[in-house]
Parts: structure tokens; C-alpha cells; sequence
């Protein structure tokens, strides 16, 4: 019978260092709260913190974790670094609307999305504000304590298509762009080899400009359609995510 690890049969709470020396670290006070409450933790409870890094540490508290606006020590127990997801998706796409960023971010980080580029189209309607990357890293810190993932997607600053599609490719990336227009995702794979890392390009509302499309094509970037309907960028961006961890599956092997 298979058994559950430890790591996902305990609540999950954010430390933004950990190394295997560690004995005794401080839960800032509001992970503290929110184990005190939300998750009713008391002296001799474990559970699992992570860094977002790829360290997680199973540990315990060491006393009642207070709702006052105080640290929380906690003991550590185990220590161990784990490898980031294969294949390695690294999303770029233009902002949609409101709360539909929340949504997109949370959905794409539960997908093991590795990083998330904010894309400066032509049509872009919702420009990057100062405080996106703090807003970002938050929401998908949040995700990844629900989900249990290991390795929160890194924040980079925004980029145009072009810029985005030329990174990737110096990168040796497997650029693909999503667009009704282009091929069947299947069909834009390479058929054998595998690939450890996808950069993917989701345009706006309007879509990509032909400009835009062809700068992409000519950084070496592979333009692939997802549904017959058009979709918005939150469903694109998650549609494509989840295609690519199921097709590329084998590439894990």
C-alpha cells in the first residue's frame, strides 16, 4: 500500500531560509498567527516549512504559537533539498484584469510553473504595476503551501515578446506561443529527446500583433493553438501549462 510522505500529511508554513545546520529557526509572527488559528497548532505539533527554494524542513513547535505580533521558535528536525520540477515551465504572459491575475498566478504555480514574466504586448491593456512582483511572489507562496510544492516560481521584471522569445532561445528553451493560428500542440513538440524546459508566451485579450508573432518565430519560438474557441489569458495560460505536463511526462523519465 502506498503511504503518504510526511511532507504532505502536515501543514505547510513559509521560511525564507533554510539549510540543513539549522536546529532551531523563528516562524515569522505571521505564519505563527495564522498556525495559532487557521490550523490550531499547539506545543509538540509538526509540521513541514519550506523556503520556496527547494529546502523543506519537517519541525516542531517548541512553544504555543501566539497571535500577538511576535516570532514563534520552532525546532527542526529534518532537513532536505529537493530538485525543482522536469520539465521546467517558464510562463510569460500579458496581465489580465483584476482578481483574474490572482487566479492565473495560483492555478499556473499549482502546475509547477518554475517562473512568471509579465509580457508588454502591443495590446496589452493592464501594464505592470511597481507592486506586482511583491503581489506575485505572495500569491504563488500561498499556492504553494496549499499544493505542497517545494519551489515557488521565480518573479522577472516585464519583457516584450521578442525580448522574452530571444532569452529563451539563448536559453536553449523550447519557446512555444500560443495563438489560434498556429499548429496543434502535438504536432509543435519534437518527437523524441527530451526537453527540460518550455518558455510560454500568452498574449492578450486582442492577441499578438503579426509583428509580434514573427519576432517570436524568428528567436527560433514554435506557435501552437490550444482550443478552436478563443480563450481568455488566464485559461490559455493554464490550459497550456497542464498540456505540456502531460505530453512531456515522459521527458521526466
Amino acid at each position: 500500500m502506498n503511504t503518504i510522505p510526511v511532507w504532505h500529511s502536515l501543514p505547510w508554513f513559509f521560511h525564507p531560509r533554510l539549510s540543513e545546520g539549522d536546529q532551531v529557526v523563528e516562524l515569522d509572527w505571521r505564519e505563527a498567527r495564522h498556525a495559532a488559528g487557521a490550523k490550531r497548532l499547539r506545543p509538540g505539533d509538526r509540521l513541514v516549512l519550506f523556503d520556496g527554494g527547494g529546502a523543506l524542513a519537517t519541525a516542531e513547535f517548541q512553544e504555543k504559537p501566539a497571535e500577538a505580533s511576535r516570532a514563534v521558535p520552532v525546532r527542526i528536525i529534518e532537513c532536505r533539498r529537493t530538485a525543482p520540477p522536469i520539465p521546467a515551465l517558464h510562463l510569460a504572459a500579458a496581465l489580465p484584469k483584476g482578481d483574474r491575475q490572482s487566479t492565473m498566478l495560483g492555478m499556473a504555480t499549482q502546475l509547477t510553473m518554475a517562473s512568471f514574466t509579465p509580457l508588454t504586448c502591443r495590446r496589452s491593456v493592464v501594464r505592470c504595476a511597481p507592486t506586482f512582483p511583491q503581489r506575485a511572489r505572495r500569491i504563488c507562496l500561498e499556492a504553494c503551501k496549499q499544493t505542497h510544492l517545494a519551489h515557488c516560481p521565480a518573479i522577472h521584471p516585464p519583457a516584450s515578446p521578442a525580448a522574452f522569445a530571444r532569452r529563451a532561445g539563448e536559453e536553449r528553451k523550447l519557446v512555444l506561443l500560443a495563438d489560434p493560428r498556429g499548429a496543434a500542440l502535438s504536432e509543435a513538440l519534437p518527437p523524441n529527446g527530451p526537453v527540460q524546459e518550455y518558455a510560454i508566451l500568452i498574449g492578450p485579450e486582442g492577441g499578438f500583433v503579426d509583428g509580434e508573432i514573427e519576432a517570436v518565430r524568428d528567436a527560433g519560438g514554435r506557435i501552437v493553438r490550444l482550443s478552436p474557441s478563443i480563450l481568455r489569458i488566464e485559461t490559455a495560460a493554464v490550459a497550456l501549462l497542464a498540456a505540456l505536463l502531460v505530453l512531456a511526462r515522459p521527458c521526466r523519465d
